[in-house]
């Protein structure tokens, strides 16, 4: 079933930043979340963010304003935070026959349901290594 929140569009602006040594995710538990592990919740009026102990948050669909305000909101939370985080980018595209493929920064998923954006936020950052 598609995400309620993304059921206007068939893309998807994602963006993977490593903002420190860690994230301490405590202060979440007890929020209104759209999925556990990896921890995943609402953010600004369209988007979502997928967060990870481990110092890397994903944030889907947000406003370059949205996003400035979800990272300094977040800022206390970041131990050990740095100077400049290393950033990448990718549009996640909705095309079920292209369900899979990745090329040239695209990605292409056959729905933007919890699963598959869990999926590929916790896989993606795990590339860089």
């Amino acid at each position: 079933m598609q995400l309620s929140r993304f059921s206007e569009t068939d893309t998807l602006q994602a963006r993977a930043l490593f903002v420190g040594q860690s994230i301490d995710l405590k202060p979440f538990i007890n929020k209104s979340l759209l999925a556990m592990t990896p921890l995943m919740a609402e953010a600004g009026e369209q988007g979502c963010v997928v967060l990870f102990d481990y110092g890397v948050v994903i944030v889907i669909g947000l406003s370059s304003a949205e996003e400035a305000e979800f990272l300094s909101d977040l800022k206390a939370l970041i131990m050990a935070p740095f100077d400049k985080p290393e950033t990448e980018e990718i549009r996640i595209n909705l095309d079920p026959p292209k369900a899979g493929k990745v090329e040239d920064g695209k990605l292409w998923l056959a729905e933007f349901n919890i699963p598959s954006l869990q999926i590929v936020s916790d896989v993606w950052p795990k590339a860089w290594s």
